[in-house]
């Protein structure tokens, strides 16, 4: 199985963002809103982009919301042998691709929403 977690909880590792969240539940179920939106968008970029023989890696890629985040996972026992290859066969990388693929959008999607959220508050 390969997990992708996207945490807007204590794994954050931007202390500012943490320390916001922590204090702030509206903000935080903003932030989980907008993470849980992206990570559909990762898991479909991921099923077009994997190896497909029979469907069951694609269709075991799938986005769960967890208590801190929301992971996308493909959860067949050979996939972490696709992602990543073996001795035998090259890693296709079709969920670090498209993970990567969606950080720019992760971070200014996080920032916009901190900064309308305070910018309501403050008015």
């Amino acid at each position: 199985m390969i997990v992708i977690d996207i945490s807007v909880g204590p794994q954050v590792s931007m202390d500012y963002v943490r320390q916001l969240i922590e204090n702030t539940p509206e903000l935080y179920d903003r932030l989980l809103g907008v993470l849980e939106e992206i990570a559909y968008q990762i898991a479909e970029m991921a099923k077009d982009t994997c190896p497909v023989k029979t469907g069951r890696l694609r269709d075991s890629i799938v986005v769960e919301v967890e208590e801190n985040g929301v992971a996308i996972k493909a959860t067949v026992d050979y996939a972490l042998f696709q992602e990543f290859g073996t001795k035998y066969i090259p890693g296709q990388y079709f969920m670090t691709n498209a993970y990567d693929s969606y950080v720019p959008l992760i971070e200014s999607r996080i920032y916009e929403e901190i900064y309308d959220y305070f910018k309501g508050v403050t008015g």
